[in-house]
C-alpha cells in the first residue's frame, strides 16, 4: 500500500509540476497563474484520493483471496473450506457493490479524460511549449489507469480460486 500511495503522490506532483512549467512559460498574469496552479493542484488531488481509494480497498480484497487460499492449502477439511468461501465470497460481494458507485466514478472520468486530452493536443497542436498542458490530464489517466487495473486484479485472483 506504500508503494501505491507513493505512486499517487508522485502522479499528483508531476500533475501541480508540468502546470507550473507550462504556467511559467506561457504569458498571463502571475495572479491567475497562482489561481490556476491551486486548482489544478485541488482538482488532481479530489480525482486521485478517489483513485487511491479504489486501489486500497482493492489491494485488501486480493489479500483476502490470498489468505483464504494460503488457508486451503493447510486445512483439508472440505466443509470448513466451503464455508470460508462463501464468507469470502459474501464479503467479495458486499464490497464490490459498495464500489460500484467509486468504480463507476473513475470510468466516467476516464471516459471523460481521454478525448479531452484528444481535443486538446488537436487545438494546441504538437508545439512543445503547448506540450505541457497536456501533462496534468495525462497524469491523471495514467492515475486512473492504475486504480482500474488493481480492480481487476481481483477478479483475476477469484477466477483462479476453484469453486
Amino acid at each position: 500500500r506504500r508503494r501505491d500511495t507513493a505512486a499517487f503522490v508522485l502522479i499528483w506532483l508531476c500533475a501541480v509540476i508540468a502546470t507550473c512549467l507550462h504556467l511559467a512559460y506561457g504569458q498571463g498574469s502571475p495572479d491567475r497563474a497562482a489561481h490556476h496552479v491551486g486548482f489544478i493542484a485541488v482538482f488532481v488531488a479530489v480525482i486521485l484520493c478517489l483513485a487511491h481509494s479504489m486501489s486500497c480497498a482493492c489491494r485488501s480484497l486480493i489479500v483476502m483471496v490470498d489468505v483464504f487460499c494460503g488457508d486451503t492449502l493447510r486445512d483439508r477439511d472440505l466443509q470448513e473450506i466451503a464455508h470460508y468461501w462463501n464468507l469470502t465470497q459474501a464479503v467479495l460481494r458486499k464490497v464490490s457493490v459498495d464500489l460500484g458507485t467509486n468504480l463507476l466514478a473513475l470510468c466516467a472520468l476516464l471516459a471523460l479524460s481521454v478525448p479531452a486530452i484528444i481535443v486538446d493536443f488537436a487545438v494546441l497542436g504538437a508545439r512543445s511549449d503547448d506540450m505541457a498542458a497536456l501533462l496534468p490530464g495525462v497524469f491523471v489517466t495514467c492515475g486512473i489507469l492504475y486504480a482500474l487495473l488493481v480492480a481487476a486484479a481481483v477478479s483475476e485472483k477469484c477466477a483462479r480460486v476453484p469453486a
